[in-house]
């Protein structure tokens, strides 16, 4: 991830702040170069894989009759709004949770290698957790999955998934970023979402620079793709320190 105190100048004179909010947000992880979602579920921002997982079975398991045809039709119209709405679905909210904490952990089992390897290579997941990209909400919830639907959708482009690439394409290419009337601190948020993608994805897929220029939708996204590459460039002029 891009350091908190890189975030201003990737994102600097394109906007007031430059999207510095989105990264400041990150808080005790950013400091490292991650979140950690550990720390936002016991906050209580973010529910635990296992607490979702227990509303979603809660909530289907209301009357015991087998699901009807009416019941799927409702089910997937839920769904369909959550994803409009730039919200994730409980469902896709529990397997995002649970693969931010697994990355998080030293030690995981074949099983949860497993579990990790079916969800990010899940098309319908990976476009589902795209939409959250796009939102223009503030809150600390939706934010948090922001940073985590990120992290998914690069691990899983630069795996080679190709609906993950396409994904991150989308976010390059959306436009909303460049509509003057937007409040300025949906404005800062979507342009730290483009930033982190944009430095992430090619940091460690460069071949996907490629074609960026191309994807861009106008000036401030211009801009946001020339101020990472800046830093890039600078990092990678950057003496490694070596500890004794």
């Amino acid at each position: 991830m891009i350091a908190r105190q890189r975030a201003a100048t990737i994102t600097g004179g394109v906007l007031i702040l430059g999207g510095l909010g989105f990264f400041a947000l990150r808080g005790n992880g950013a400091s490292q170069g991650r979140f950690a979602p550990d720390t936002f579920a016991r906050e209580g921002s973010v529910q635990s894989p296992a607490n979702l997982a227990k509303h979603v079975s809660s909530a289907s398991a209301v009357g015991s009759a087998a699901p009807t045809a009416t019941s799927s039709v409702v089910a997937d119209s839920v769904k369909s709004v959550a994803a409009e709405s730039g919200r994730l679905s409980p469902e896709a909210g529990a397997k995002l949770l649970d693969i931010a904490t697994l990355g998080q952990k030293a030690f995981v089992t074949e099983e949860e290698k497993a579990r990790r390897a079916v969800a990010m290579n899940d098309p319908k997941f990976l476009r589902e957790i795209a939409v959250v990209l796009r939102s223009q909400d503030l809150d600390q919830s939706t934010r948090r999955q922001q940073y985590q639907a990120i992290d998914a959708l690069v691990a899983s482009a630069v795996a080679g998934t190709a609906e993950a690439q396409t994904q991150l394409r989308g976010i390059v290419s959306d436009k909303q970023i460049e509509d003057a009337s937007l409040p300025q601190p949906v404005r800062e948020n979507l342009a730290g979402i483009k930033a982190e993608v944009l430095y992430n994805w090619t940091s460690r897929a460069p071949a996907a620079a490629n074609d960026i220029a191309d994807s861009l939708p106008g000036p401030v996204s211009e801009k946001i793709w020339q101020n990472v590459k800046d830093t890039q460039s600078r990092n990678a002029n950057e003496p490694v320190s070596v500890k004794r």
